[in-house]
């Protein structure tokens, strides 16, 4: 019978966990109120009686209500951290390593209907530190227990994600994106390159502090690998937990 390393059992729990909190997240964003960031209506406070309120929308119709016709946060730029915990399986089989990622992204609607809004963004990481053992052979099999920094940097330049009730407080996305990393030395195996594609899949949780400020919690698969480029490639998928505090930079009444 096959015996599965504690690596590798940490890891399968570790995913499954965050499968769990992210669909207990949907859940109750899902279940929130729809009017939890509406503004309040221009109808009467219920002072006047219900013949004056009649008349008056009658005669002076009210006006649109602003969130009505604008995205909430338009375009926004955010400073994020991220950090790996244990690795997955999926398209790549490197273990026993931990990232840190340091970065920043601009995010910028490109369209919506209904409840569902999509935003483009653009994902840049000066700071990508992968943390790994000092020695491993070509397989990517640790030969020692000592570790080792290397340390990188990252464009993430095609990134999508889809908005599930941007008017609320709390809101929940998936989304996807990719680019490329480089780093000062080879990564994952001595025979394999500096130069890797970096793809992340993820979903994030986003709540609105004001019209100018939010703050994000995240969960990805964090990607890396040559692309078979060269002798070695093999691959990382790590469990990516990252926090975003983002800047509106269009206030939202100058919105069109």
């Amino acid at each position: 019978m096959t015996k599965l390393s504690p690596v590798c059992c940490r890891s399968s729990s570790s995913f499954r966990l965050a499968l769990i909190a992210l669909l207990a997240g949907f859940v109750l964003v899902l279940a929130a109120p729809a009017s939890s960031l509406a503004q309040p209506s221009a109808a009467g406070d219920g002072s006047s009686p219900p013949e004056t309120a009649r008349a008056d929308s009658v005669a002076v119709p009210a006006a649109p209500a602003p969130h009505a016709r604008r995205p909430l946060r338009p375009i926004e730029l955010a400073i994020m951290f991220g950090q790996t915990v244990g690795s997955v399986r999926i398209y790549a089989f490197a273990q026993d390593r931990s990232e840190e990622l340091w970065g920043v992204k601009y995010i910028h609607p490109s369209g919506g209907f209904g409840p569902i809004r999509c935003d483009f963004f653009i994902q840049a990481i000066p700071v990508y530190r992968l943390i790994q053992p000092k020695y491993y052979d070509y397989q990517s099999v640790a030969l020692t227990t000592e570790r080792r920094s290397v340390f990188g940097a990252a464009i993430l330049p095609l990134g999508e994600r889809v908005v599930v009730n941007p008017r609320q407080r709390l809101q929940a996305s998936l989304y996807s994106s990719g680019g490329f990393a480089y780093f000062t030395r080879r990564i994952l195996s001595e025979g394999a390159t500096r130069l890797n594609i970096n793809v992340q899949f993820g979903t994030e949780f986003e709540f609105v502090i004001n019209d100018r400020r939010s703050v994000t919690f995240g969960y990805a698969i964090n990607h890396l690998s040559n692309g078979n480029i060269h002798y070695k490639n093999p691959g990382l998928d790590a469990n990516l937990f990252y926090l975003d505090y983002a800047f509106n930079l269009r206030h939202p009444a100058a919105a069109k």
